[in-house]
């Protein structure tokens, strides 16, 4: 449901971050400053991969 809307007209990937406690969408959700380092470094290589494809 979070990439619902803008799937309408663009594709959508989505990065999921571990939670030790399985909680998503709740105040309570959290994540390790290391896993948000992690996921911001797939990130970074997916754009950069992405933008060196050929179009």
């Amino acid at each position: 449901h979070d990439g619902m809307s803008i799937g309408a007209i663009t594709d959508v990937g989505m990065l999921f971050l571990r939670n030790p406690d399985g909680i998503s969408h709740h105040p309570d959700e959290a994540v390790s400053a290391a896993d948000v380092a992690l996921g911001i470094r797939a990130l970074a290589e997916s754009v950069l991969h992405l933008a060196a494809e050929p179009r």
